[in-house]
C-alpha cells in the first residue's frame, strides 16, 4: 500500500513538473482530436501567445478557429492540414506560418508544426503539434524587405548607369539608366564576359579594357587603394561609341560599378583643341603677312633708292609656309 502511494505521489509530481515546463515554455503544445473535432489538450503557454485561456480554445470547432486566422492565410492552412491528413506531405512533420487574431484584436504571426497520429489501420486520429509566436521575426523580415526595396528602387532610378557584379562575375543587377545609355538588358549581358564581348567587340580594345580594369581592381583589393576611375570606350547596342569613366566600390561580396558618360566632354575638348589650332595658324599667317608687307615695302624702297630690279620674296615665302603647314597637317593625320 505504501509502495502504491509512493508511485502515485511520483506520478503527481512528474505531472506537475511537466505542467510547469509546458506552462513556461515559448511553445504552446496541443493535441487536436480529429474524431471529435475538438482539442484534447492545450498547454497554458497558449494564453501568452494569443491571449486565450486553454479552456476557451479546447471546445472550439475547427471552423471557429479558422475564422480567427487572417483571411489571406486560411486557404494555405486548410490545404496543408488536408494534405497532411491525406498523407501527401513529403515530411512527417508539417510546418505552417500564418497570422492568428489575438484576443486584443491584433494579428500575431504563428509558426505551427504538427504531425498526424494514425491508428494501426492507418486512419488519422489526431494532430499533435506546437505553436510559437514569430511576430518579431516576421516584422524584422518585413523591415529588411522594405529596406531592400528602397535600395533597389534607388539603384534602379539613379540617373547614372549602374551594375552589380558578384564574386562569380555574374551581372546580377543593371539599372534602368544602364539600359537607356548602352541599350543592353541583363538578359543580353548576364555575365562580365558577355558584357565585354558586346561592349568591346574589337579584340585589341577588349584586351585593353580587361587589363585596365583588372589592374584597378587589384590595386583596390590588394593594396587598399581608392578605386580610381577607368576611362574606356564602350560600343552601345546601336553601334554608337561612348566614352565613359568606370569606377566602383564593394558591397558585401559584390562590386557596384558606375559609368559616367563623358562622350560630350571629350567631343567638346577635341572641338576646343581644333579651334585652338586654327587660331594659332591664323595668328601665324597674320604674322607672316605682316612680315611680307614689311619686306615688300623694303624691296620697293630699295628699288627706288638703288634702282634694283629684284624678285620680291613675298610669294616665295608664302608658298614655303603653306607647304610647311600642309606637310605638318598631313603628317599629323597619318599619325
Amino acid at each position: 500500500m505504501d509502495e502504491q502511494k509512493l508511485i502515485q505521489t511520483a506520478v503527481v509530481q512528474s505531472e506537475e513538473q511537466l505542467r510547469s515546463v509546458l506552462a513556461h515554455t515559448a511553445f504552446a503544445i496541443y493535441k487536436r482530436n480529429l474524431l471529435t473535432d475538438q482539442y484534447d489538450y492545450v498547454s497554458q503557454a497558449f494564453f501568452a501567445i494569443v491571449g486565450y485561456e486553454p479552456q476557451e480554445v479546447e471546445g472550439q470547432q475547427l471552423e471557429n478557429l479558422l475564422a480567427m486566422i487572417h483571411p489571406a492565410d486560411v486557404e494555405q492552412v486548410v490545404g496543408r492540414i488536408a494534405d497532411a491528413i491525406a498523407g501527401t506531405e513529403a515530411e512527417p512533420y508539417c510546418l505552417i506560418e500564418y497570422r492568428f487574431r489575438h484576443k486584443d484584436g491584433t494579428y500575431r504571426w504563428l509558426q505551427d508544426q504538427f504531425r498526424v497520429v494514425r491508428a494501426d489501420n492507418g486512419e488519422p486520429q489526431a494532430l499533435i503539434g506546437s505553436v510559437r509566436d514569430i511576430t518579431d521575426r516576421k516584422n524584422a523580415e518585413e523591415a529588411i524587405r522594405r529596406t531592400e526595396k528602397k535600395f533597389h528602387d534607388l539603384f534602379m532610378r539613379l540617373p547614372l548607369p549602374l551594375s552589380i557584379i558578384n564574386n562569380k562575375s555574374d551581372l546580377v543587377f543593371l539599372n534602368e539608366q544602364f539600359t537607356c545609355v548602352f541599350g543592353y538588358t541583363r538578359e543580353e549581358v548576364p555575365t562580365l564576359e558577355s558584357w565585354r564581348d558586346k561592349a568591346y567587340p574589337d579584340p585589341i580594345r577588349r584586351l585593353h579594357a580587361e587589363q585596365t580594369w583588372e589592374m584597378a581592381v587589384r590595386q583596390f583589393f590588394f593594396f587598399f587603394l581608392i578605386m580610381q576611375p577607368v576611362e574606356l570606350t564602350v560600343t552601345c547596342k546601336n553601334g554608337l561609341l561612348r566614352d565613359v569613366l568606370v569606377s566602383g566600390g564593394v558591397l558585401d561580396d559584390s562590386i557596384v560599378l558606375t559609368y559616367t558618360d563623358i562622350t560630350e566632354l571629350r567631343r567638346n575638348e577635341k572641338l576646343l583643341y581644333s579651334t585652338y589650332e586654327r587660331r594659332q595658324k591664323n595668328e601665324l599667317m597674320n604674322q607672316l603677312v605682316e612680315s611680307a608687307v614689311i619686306t615688300e615695302q623694303m624691296a620697293f624702297a630699295s628699288e627706288k633708292i638703288f634702282g634694283d630690279q629684284r624678285e620680291h620674296p613675298f610669294v616665295l615665302c608664302l608658298i614655303k609656309i603653306d607647304d610647311l603647314t600642309d606637310s605638318h597637317k598631313h603628317g599629323r593625320d597619318r599619325t
